[in-house]
């Protein structure tokens, strides 16, 4: 592999930064609020806000924790060279740590927009596209939490009957959170997969973009699209 714009490389250069800045007491690890071990492993439901906060944290906590203690194991007491240990041993380490690295940054980054916000209805939204953004790195992630004992079953099983949930409650907002990016308001440019395309499908004019109509509007309906 090449290291331009190759990112399983870029998440290298992540970690051996991470991991200097470990030796020189320069990584801010993040500040939890709840116990990954004796608080959320005994909870029902963990999709409230400040448990997905903690543990989407907890999880970078961890995989730092072990990715050094895995460093020292094999260098310092087994002898074995850090080139070999990098590029042999810790290939998914060096992967996991890096994710679970950019996602708490992400969302700390959201967090700290979404306390500046004033305007009521767009904090509204900021914070349940935030909370959908958190079940979906937790629920890709929930073999790690239950293999690690920070979720129980209950708890995992729960999250998944709740991602429908979260996502519905961002639907109402997807014009607005569309128009925030400030895409050019042109109907022929936009695929039919965002305006009526049962209707499109129907017709069978595949060349006819128009035919499918114009982009649909959830804050006008405020129901989902049927499905195919």
């Amino acid at each position: 592999m090449t290291a331009e714009g190759d990112n399983a490389v870029l998440m290298q250069k992540v970690v051996k930064d991470i991991l200097a800045d470990l030796q020189k007491e320069q990584h801010p690890m993040p500040k939890m609020t709840k116990c990954p071990k004796r608080g959320i492993p005994t909870q029902k439901v963990v999709t409230d806000f400040e448990t997905l906060v903690n543990l989407i944290y907890y999880r970078e906590i961890v995989e730092i924790k072990n990715i050094s203690k895995e460093l020292q194991l094999r260098i310092l007491q087994k002898g074995q060279k850090f080139f070999d240990v990098w590029q042999y041993h810790l290939s998914d380490e060096i992967q996991n740590t890096a994710k679970a690295y950019a996602e708490r940054m992400l969302l700390e980054a959201s967090l700290a927009e979404l306390e500046k916000c004033d305007h009521a209805t767009a904090k509204e939204v900021l914070r349940a596209v935030i909370r959908m953004n958190c079940v979906y790195v937790v629920k890709n992630n929930l073999g790690w939490y239950l293999t690690n004992g920070v979720i129980s079953e209950e708890a995992g099983q729960e999250l998944y009957e709740s991602w429908n949930q979260v996502v519905k409650d961002v639907v109402p907002h997807l014009n607005t959170i569309l128009e925030s990016w400030a895409t050019p308001k042109h109907t022929h440019l936009k695929p039919p997969t965002v305006r009526d395309y049962l209707g499109y499908m129907d017709k069978g004019t595949y060349s006819d973009l128009d035919s499918a109509g114009e982009p649909f509007d959830f804050r006008t309906t405020g129901v989902l699209r049927a499905k195919m």
